[in-house]
């Protein structure tokens, strides 16, 4: 329907000494900059209100840590914004959200809770390290 070719990255997996920051590190944060190798930009879905961490993200930035630039054309949307815009374009969506997932993440680690609560739950995460620099 959309023409859309999607390039598959497999992650790596962390192994027996598996943590939430390493499974992030190796499974997100690695694997997408494997994917992003030899890009002058990448476009992302962040979204200002979804995180005090994302709250000052700019629609157009540069992205340092992987020398790139980093767009966010929906920087400015809020949760409303977004759903008008997915029903009135009837764009596909993931199935998780009709059942009470605010926020998709990996299947050991996403609760059905509003928002990104449901991610990382019961850890004191809030980012994976994909848009944010975790904390050393």
């Amino acid at each position: 329907r959309f023409g859309v070719n999607v390039e598959v990255v497999d992650a790596t997996s962390p192994g027996a000494a598996w943590s939430v920051s390493r499974c992030c590190g190796e499974a997100k944060v690695d694997a997408l900059g494997r994917a992003l190798t030899g890009v002058e930009a990448w476009i992302t879905g962040v979204r200002r209100e979804q995180a005090a961490t994302r709250s000052a993200s700019a629609k157009l930035e540069r992205d340092d840590r992987r020398g790139i630039w980093k767009v966010n054309p929906l920087a400015d949307w809020t949760d409303k914004d977004l759903w008008r815009y997915i029903h009135e374009h009837d764009l596909p969506y993931h199935p998780l959200h009709d059942r009470g997932y605010g926020s998709i993440g990996c299947a050991p680690c996403t609760q059905p809770v509003g928002g990104r609560e449901g991610r990382w739950a019961g850890q004191e995460k809030v980012e994976c390290g994909i848009h944010v620099e975790p904390p050393s």
